[in-house]
């Protein structure tokens, strides 16, 4: 059975002739020194979030500890409430808590998978928080249609009714929190933030009318008994968005200006890249971006 996470959806989304290079045919693109070592940071900061909620005594990381030190006590400051002990009031209302917890959906003959950095659920609400480490926090609009949002949101909800009848999309909420400093100078803000983002029966039926249409799309492209598919190649993202300027699959595509121009992403603006965007995803067809 074929897993789907957000990052496959989102790729999907965007352009399917990507999906096909990077997902079904497994082909690898060059990241940075600089993005190795954002996607490196962001995996250790998730190990000590996690070694935290499970009480064990959390790792070292030779210089890099001052500043996981510091991005976890200004996160400690900022959201106290995600930090008290059990004994304290805020966690003395909690019916369940977890972190780096899994859950997936079968959906139109796809696996719906997620983990979520931390789940909490309450009497009557339930609340998915997300840590990002990206340097740069995105707003609400874009979060708020990035397929991790609305998948996250969604596989909880539909497997939530099942356990708790009461629990209700209306009462689901996602918290993306951005715990790092921005290393830019000068830097307006230094401490996390976190956005926000509420749920609704309506959201809900709109996402599922959108990954049922994308299920159903992708078992058709899949089938290769079909007229359309007799070349085995998913269609491309149309030439006017402008997306193909930036894709390392540009040649591959025939998408370039000049076929004796390559188009090389700049692999070390990593300070607009979000830790979602590096392909991590390519690694795993069950991968999940961080």
């Amino acid at each position: 059975m074929f897993s789907l996470t957000h990052g496959h959806l989102n790729l999907l989304s965007a352009c399917p002739r990507k999906f096909q290079y990077l997902i079904l045919e497994q082909l690898t693109t060059p990241i940075s020194i600089d993005q190795q070592s954002a996607l490196d940071w962001g995996q250790q900061f998730h190990l000590l979030i996690q070694q935290q909620e499970l009480g064990l005594e959390p790792t070292l990381f030779s210089q890099e500890d001052n500043e996981f030190n510091q991005c976890m006590a200004a996160l400690r400051k900022a959201a106290p409430e995600l930090f008290s002990s059990v004994q304290d009031a805020p966690r003395t209302m909690e019916l369940f808590r977890s972190s780096e917890h899994h859950r997936s959906l079968f959906f139109h003959g796809y696996l719906l998978t997620v983990v979520y950095d931390l789940l909490i659920l309450y009497p009557h609400r339930a609340e998915i928080i997300d840590w990002k480490t990206t340097l740069h926090p995105r707003e609400f609009p874009s979060l708020s249609k990035d397929w991790q949002t609305k998948l996250y949101l969604f596989v909880l909800a539909e497997t939530q009714q099942n356990l708790n009848p009461i629990l209700t999309a209306d009462h689901v909420r996602m918290t993306y929190w951005f715990v790092r400093p921005r290393h830019v100078s000068p830097s307006p803000d230094p401490h996390p933030q976190s956005v926000s983002i509420p749920y609704n029966r309506s959201l809900h039926e709109q996402t599922r009318r959108e990954l049922t249409g994308l299920c159903r799309q992708l078992t058709e492209w899949l089938n290769p008994s079909l007229p359309s598919m007799s070349d085995s190649t998913l269609p491309q993202v149309n030439v006017t968005s402008g997306l193909c300027s930036t894709c390392c699959f540009a040649i591959r595509c025939q998408r370039t200006a000049s076929s004796d121009t390559p188009v090389i992403p700049n692999l070390g603006e990593t300070e607009s890249l979000s830790i979602s965007d590096i392909p991590e995803v390519i690694l795993d067809e069950g991968a999940i971006d961080r």
